[in-house]
């Protein structure tokens, strides 16, 4: 709660730099807005707890409230039921009494979660604290990994006992393939194995990112330029969710470091799955900028798959960045002076999202040049920079040790000397 009237009042704070009323009230309105609206979050959350409400009950019953909202802000209803807290924020400039009844309603919502918190139930309230206690240390060591592990569990977010789709069990004929293809088709189908399951909620976590990615290019093609960031970052975390056969790979080195080929061979062929999987989710955030501006469908679904692997890229980067490395320096030799550190640091963590947000420059490129030329040249810029990302997965380990051999020979010179 605190920290949502933080975040309310600082937006009172930038409000009233540009509207008409005080600094105070501003701060003050939006500061009570903000709080108003983290008290119901936590006061929701408490009663859904204590009351036992189904998953599926409470989903639908907050989808339903927020598609009456957003009916209302269409104006396809009269009112929505945050309309009062949303005035609320606007008292630095005007106000209305009736905007009392939402505060009123939160609140009730918080004396009835105070009086039915003694129904919660300890344990799992125990077990998500140690994990969010957990997630914490993993974000300060920068563990993207561990994150995106310990926020499926905070979720209950578990693959299906049973893929979405049956599994042909057609047998191969005839003689065996050469071991390149056998090792590629191997690959190939344990992707799409894991890719077949997938819990509902990431498939819908998914689609919503697509459908983000979408609204943030309409955006940026409406003249909001640093709506490219929000579209480089929408698809920067869809393909962190879309790459899981390479990350569930890195996870267990010990497989990998046991098949009798280079772990760059493998982790490029472990692409391949994502890539195509991905391609539906490109096409429907397209289809957000189709149904925008009808003039624009043609280059927005011929760029669709392009941007989407390129804005992927990044996710690409930042996994198998972190892959395990048995041949790393240790901790004593790769430290760096203090005054890097941070530097270091910073770069280290937006590195993949700048190559996630070069992705989806075609964008801008289409609203300065909306031709068909601009198209084919963007298009290809995009495919070079995923050629480049898998080249690199490809080659990273070859690379690596050559430069730590010569470094070893630069140190093994010095001391010579």
């Amino acid at each position: 709660v605190f920290g949502s009237a933080i975040v309310g009042g600082i937006g009172g704070e930038l409000a009233a730099d540009r509207l008409p009323g005080s600094p105070a009230a501003w701060i003050a309105s939006t500061a009570l807005a903000g709080a108003a609206i983290g008290a119901t979050f936590v006061a929701v959350a408490v009663m859904t707890h204590a009351l036992r409400v189904p998953r599926a009950v409470a989903t639908v019953a907050g989808v339903l409230v927020l598609a009456a909202q957003w009916a209302a802000v269409a104006g396809w209803l009269p009112a929505g039921p945050g309309d009062t807290i949303g005035s609320l924020a606007l008292w630095g400039i005007r106000q209305h009494l009736v905007d009392l009844i939402g505060m009123g309603v939160v609140a009730a919502l918080v004396a009835a979660a105070v009086v039915a918190a003694g129904r919660l139930r300890t344990e799992p309230l125990v077990r998500r604290a140690d994990l969010v206690s957990q997630l914490r240390f993993a974000v300060t060591m920068q563990d993207l990994r561990t994150v995106v592990l310990l926020r499926r569990q905070l979720r209950g977010e578990h693959a299906r006992s049973t893929p979405w789709l049956a599994r042909s069990r057609r047998r191969l004929r005839g003689s065996r393939a050469k071991l390149a293809s056998g090792d590629t088709a191997a690959v190939w189908q344990r992707g799409w194995r894991g890719l077949a399951r997938y819990p509902l909620s990431r498939i819908i976590r998914m689609t919503g990112l697509a459908l983000a990615a979408g609204a943030a290019t309409v955006a940026v093609l409406a003249g909001t330029t640093p709506a490219v960031v929000a579209v480089g970052l929408a698809l920067h975390l869809l393909g962190l969710d879309a790459v899981e056969p390479l990350s569930q790979e890195i996870d267990h080195p010990d497989h990998t470091d046991a098949a009798p080929r280079a772990r760059g061979w493998l982790l490029l062929r472990h692409l391949a799955a994502p890539a195509v999987a991905t391609i539906p989710f490109g096409v429907l955030a397209a289809a957000v900028v189709a149904v925008s501006d009808v003039d624009r469908a043609a280059a927005a679904f011929a760029l669709a798959v392009p941007v989407t692997w390129a804005g992927a890229a990044g996710a690409v980067v930042s996994i198998v960045r972190d892959a395990p490395d048995a041949l790393a320096a240790p901790a004593s030799t790769a430290a760096v002076p203090p005054e890097f550190a941070g530097f270091t640091t910073t770069m280290r963590l937006l590195w993949p999202i700048a190559i996630s947000t070069a992705g989806a420059l075609p964008v801008l490129a289409m609203r300065e040049q909306p031709d068909a030329g601009t198209a084919l040249r963007v298009a290809i810029g995009a495919l070079l920079l995923t050629a480049v990302v898998a080249w690199w997965v490809r080659r990273r380990d070859e690379w690596r040790h050559k430069v730590r051999a010569f470094l070893a020979e630069g140190r093994a010179a010095t001391r010579a000397s």
